[in-house]
């Protein structure tokens, strides 16, 4: 397992936007993960959406069909989590919690984080695609 993926490449992935549909394609054999922050920000969209239960369904064929891994947020991943918002609160920034939990898993996993967000370049050694 190499990369893990932020929320809206999964979402990009299932409108089949085609830049992200050619950037994950190959990197499914070298093991892809996610965080189980994923899973509640993709299940929430799916909640508010037109049609949930097809949207869940899509979600979890995904996750099994493209072998996904889902990690946890355990304590490491916390504290993790809390020195990155601590220093950058000391500096008057704020990242999302959401994406600084997703950020601390790829780093205490040593994985690739795959987003399109750019909030992600400000966390320092922080592999990004």
């Amino acid at each position: 397992m190499k990369y893990i993926l932020d929320t809206n490449q999964i979402i990009n992935y299932f409108h089949n936007i085609a830049e992200t549909i050619e950037k994950l394609t190959p990197l499914f054999r070298e093991g892809i993960a996610i965080s189980v922050i994923t899973i509640a920000e993709y299940l929430r969209g799916a909640y508010r959406s037109g049609n949930p239960r097809k949207n869940i369904k899509v979600f979890q064929d995904f996750l099994i069909t493209a072998q996904i891994r889902i990690l946890p947020v355990d304590l490491e991943i916390a504290n993790q989590y809390a020195k990155f918002q601590a220093n950058f609160e000391k500096n008057g920034e704020r990242i999302p919690n959401f994406d600084l939990l997703i950020a601390s898993t790829a780093m205490v996993h040593n994985l690739t984080l795959i987003s399109g967000d750019k909030i992600f370049k400000k966390i320092k050694n922080l592999k990004l695609i």
